[in-house]
């Protein structure tokens, strides 16, 4: 209530007031979700930034994990001073060809923890990614009218087979 007290007949005057606190604590995370470009399977993609922003107060028990193909480096420490900002670099490296998801969580202790960014990453292959099998040999020396034999890796994820070579020379 507030009372306002004065000279005039009437007095003094009340007003009512009524509210509702907030604790605070909640934190942001901008933005709400990441989506990288098509990435070739096996090699990093450049680091995405998402940014945590403390409420109007610290917050403390900072953890923060990655699922999925995706890493993370941060500059945020354990806690957050109240309306103190940090920032969370994350990577994709598709280990398979496709669309591929994973989720950014972060765990404190405001009000809203956890909070969670969704990611999303297309994984590309591009041709047959023909190779030799480990422990093949990429070259032989063969007689001529002789057949060479290679095992290679197709794809690179493990299926593999024989490529077979005749050549045959005439003089």
């Amino acid at each position: 209530t507030l009372i306002i007290t004065d000279t005039a007949p009437n007095g003094p005057q009340t007003v009512s007031l009524t509210g509702t606190g907030v604790s605070g604590q909640f934190v942001s995370v901008s933005p709400a979700n990441l989506s990288f470009p098509n990435q070739s399977v096996s090699t990093t993609s450049p680091a995405q930034t998402v940014t945590l922003t403390a409420g109007a107060v610290a917050i403390q028990n900072l953890v923060i994990q990655v699922s999925g193909d995706f890493s993370e480096t941060n500059n945020c420490g354990i806690g957050l001073a109240a309306t103190a900002s940090c920032q969370i670099q994350l990577t994709f490296t598709p280990t398979t060809a496709g669309m591929l998801n994973g989720t950014l969580t972060i765990t404190d202790s405001a009000s809203n923890s956890p909070q969670t960014v969704p990611l999303t990453g297309t994984g590309v292959s591009y041709g047959l990614n023909l190779r030799v099998a480990t422990g093949g040999s990429n070259s032989m020396t063969i007689a001529a009218g002789s057949t060479a034999h290679y095992s290679l890796s197709i794809g690179g994820s493990g299926i593999s087979g024989v490529a077979s070579r005749s050549e045959e020379h005439t003089s």
